[in-house]
């Protein structure tokens, strides 16, 4: 009883001495969402998703969707919503109501589209070992997508820890994504391309396509590139046939249930045919 007591005791004590360290941390990372240059925001932006602090995700949603606001002559970072009167403003790190405010003593935190890709990708990373299985599908979907660059890693550990199969695919599918996009070595790269080329998938088509014109597009062909290049003209023919068998699979499936449903209607005639010596026209129409 004596070492349980000692054990909560320490972890309460632990709790204490750096839940107010990691406020600082998130508060001081905020900070440099006030400063006018694009990139300073962006390495803010980065700093707060690298806390992995919950209210980090929601500073970041609140930035994407454009209701982040800094309170004048201060900085404090809050949520904006109409009012009437004003804005009614909550603290964005306490969730503390701050009243009314006139529109004007607020100003707005600006970002561009290039923040904008990158914090959809970031706040896929901060959902990744959510234990929601929809939200961490959704988070693996989103890095596909926007394939930030240093997600590398965090989407290779939440493989990892991953259990749910659906969400293993989707995550294999954006650590390849990722690697394609950003690997440093042909190796990486190669690697990843054998993992996509196997996904019958139009949205791995379509990044695939954009690499391939990407590649084409270099001035500079090194013999990786040109490697590389092949490989993906490979993987997109690969992934073509398998589109067109799935499309033969699918309208096969469709000609035979539209055939039962007609062979039906046959027999059903038939039956009332031989029956009633007429022909029920309402089976027909129905």
């Amino acid at each position: 009883m004596r070492i349980s007591l000692k054990a909560f005791l320490a972890a309460l004590l632990l709790m204490l001495t750096f839940q107010p360290l990691a406020y600082a941390d998130l508060a001081e990372a905020a900070k440099g969402l006030l400063a006018k240059s694009y990139n300073d925001k962006t390495a803010a932006v980065k700093k707060l998703a690298a806390t992995g602090d919950p209210r980090a995700a929601a500073l970041l949603e609140a930035l994407l969707s454009g209701d982040l606001y800094n309170q004048g002559g201060t900085e404090i970072l809050v949520v904006a919503k109409n009012a009437a009167g004003g804005y009614q403003i909550t603290d964005i790190l306490t969730d503390q109501d701050l009243g009314v405010v006139a529109k004007g003593t607020l100003s707005k935190i600006r970002i561009n589209n290039n923040m904008r890709g990158l914090i959809k990708g970031l706040l896929g990373s901060l959902t990744l070992l959510n234990a929601d299985p929809a939200l961490r599908l959704k988070a693996a979907n989103a890095i596909f997508r926007s394939r930030p660059e240093d997600m590398a890693k965090p989407v290779a550990d939440a493989l990892a820890a991953e259990t749910d199969p659906t969400v293993q695919t989707a995550l294999e599918r954006a650590l390849a994504a990722v690697n394609l996009t950003h690997g440093d070595t042909p190796e990486i790269r190669a690697e990843a391309l054998l993992v996509l080329q196997e996904l019958h998938d139009p949205e791995v088509k379509g990044l695939l396509s954009k690499e391939a014109y990407k590649l084409a597009s270099m001035d500079n062909q090194s013999a990786e590139n040109i490697q590389l290049a092949q490989g993906i003209q490979a993987a997109l023919a690969r992934i073509d046939e398998k589109l067109a068998f799935l499309g033969i699979v699918e309208n096969i499936f469709q000609g035979l249930s539209l055939g039962s449903v007609l062979l039906l209607a046959a027999i059903g005639l038939a039956i009332t045919f031989g029956v009633m010596g007429i022909i029920n026209m309402a089976h027909g129409e129905m």
